[in-house]
């Protein structure tokens, strides 16, 4: 019979795989905070770090329904964001040590990021490519499906992370007729209990939509 450690070891693959591409681990949205959820909270029983678990809970899946709830109530009409969810779960599991990232900004280069978005960022569209000359590799990166994620952290664990969310096209009204852009646009950036901030080009977020997630029973 295999240890508790084998158990442990082989969750944290699942969990490193499912947080890069989580639509092709744990479906959608709320299936996705629902998978997030459970595996870091077993994580932690396994550990005997309950504590840690409802500590990291409270700074960042707090709020009806947790991290779903904090983008469902925000009323935009943005695809499924089950990659939005994965960002937020990322950044907890690297808090419980439960995930390393390859790069993560040290405090100055982490700062220096936090003030160039500023309002004259906002007020202009930004493409993949830019972004990734402007800022280097993220430290965390979601894909799959309609938009990519790219998360930036600080090796300080308890600065919040800085999160791009890119649309890799715009949303078919018949659900099956995409048109893919040659580089992904930046559609809003979220830097704090995953509120939106939208960019120009993500207007089109602002007008609710008969495919907007429905919360569920």
């Amino acid at each position: 019979m295999r240890s508790a450690e084998d158990y442990l070891k082989r969750k944290l693959v699942e969990l490193a795989g499912a947080l890069r591409r989580p639509l092709m681990a744990c479906g959608y949205s709320y299936a996705a905070d629902f998978y997030f959820c459970n595996i870091l909270a077993d994580l932690c029983w396994l550990d005997e770090r309950e504590n840690e678990f409802n500590a990291i809970a409270q700074q960042l899946l707090r709020g009806s329904m947790r991290v779903y709830g904090q983008i469902f109530y925000q009323h935009l009409s943005v695809p499924d964001f089950g990659n939005e969810i994965a960002s937020t779960y990322a950044e907890a599991a690297y808090r419980l040590a439960y995930y390393a990232p390859e790069r993560l900004l040290s405090e100055s280069e982490f700062e220096e990021l936090r003030c160039r978005i500023d309002g004259e960022f906002l007020k202009n569209n930004h493409t993949e490519s830019e972004m990734r000359s402007r800022f280097g590799e993220p430290t965390h990166e979601v894909l799959g499906g309609q938009t990519t994620v790219h998360c930036y952290g600080c090796v300080d664990p308890n600065v919040d992370w800085v999160n791009f969310d890119y649309s890799r096209c715009y949303p078919p009204k018949d659900s099956k007729s995409y048109e893919w852009f040659n580089d992904p646009i930046l559609r809003d950036v979220r830097r704090k209990n995953n509120e939106f901030e939208l960019l120009p080009f993500g207007d089109w977020c602002r007008e609710l939509q008969d495919d907007v997630p429905l919360s569920p029973s």
